[in-house]
């Protein structure tokens, strides 16, 4: 009773994450790019004071994104990315509504780089992602709220991984190349899973792979 013990204190590493809120980006048109970063300059580096391509701070790594609106509000962006092309993870959500009419989102370009993870599971809109230029080497990319989803991805073989999509219940339309170079040593792979919906499934593979050395690799 009454007694105070000291316990060694732990640290803890946490990605910087910023709340993006999109409502009508765009106007019925197409918007510009969302473009979210830090000011610190790279202070080992002196050169970096005057190098506009060296100074651009460390960027964010984790965007939460949250679409307002109904169908008549959709949201069209160019791309979305951080400085230094630090950003990893992009969830994307639709806001609590009591109707069922949801806001669309359009990204036409990439992510500024690989993506660890594009989480849209709690989006309820129609979404598309790669319009104009492919996103490149989502890692994993999830969008099962229920609405239609297309999806242009380019797995380009500059990074190995564990790449999956899955969506769910809407009418997809997903079109993927994948660089044999991506996932050609064990432990690496290449799964697709589309929902109910009357789904259209294009993948396409460079560099690839004859079905024994695949079944090799499992």
């Amino acid at each position: 009773y009454c007694r105070f013990d000291n316990v060694e204190s732990e640290q803890i590493d946490k990605p910087v994450t910023i709340n993006v809120e999109l409502e009508k980006v765009g106007r019925d048109g197409e918007g510009g790019d969302l473009i979210i970063g830090g000011k610190e300059l790279d202070k080992d580096d002196a050169a970096a004071v005057n190098d506009n391509s060296t100074n651009k701070g460390n960027g964010i790594e984790v965007f939460n994104i949250s679409v307002l609106g109904n169908e008549d509000l959709p949201s069209n962006l160019g791309k979305i990315t951080s400085t230094n092309s630090v950003l990893k993870t992009v969830n994307i959500a639709s806001e609590l509504r009591t109707d069922d009419s949801y806001a669309s989102l359009t990204v036409r370009d990439s992510f500024g780089g690989t993506l660890d993870r594009l989480d849209a599971n709690s989006f309820k809109g129609d979404l598309t992602i790669g319009e104009d230029t492919d996103a490149v080497n989502i890692n994993a990319f999830t969008a099962t709220g229920g609405g239609d989803v297309t999806l242009y991805e380019n797995i380009d073989g500059t990074e190995k991984s564990n790449f999956t999509v899955i969506t769910g219940s809407g009418e997809d339309n997903l079109t993927v190349n994948v660089d044999g170079d991506a996932v050609d040593t064990v432990g690496t792979s290449f799964a697709l899973t589309s929902g109910e919906g009357a789904d259209t499934v294009t993948v396409s593979m460079t560099n690839p792979h004859s079905q024994s050395t695949m079944t090799e690799l499992d």
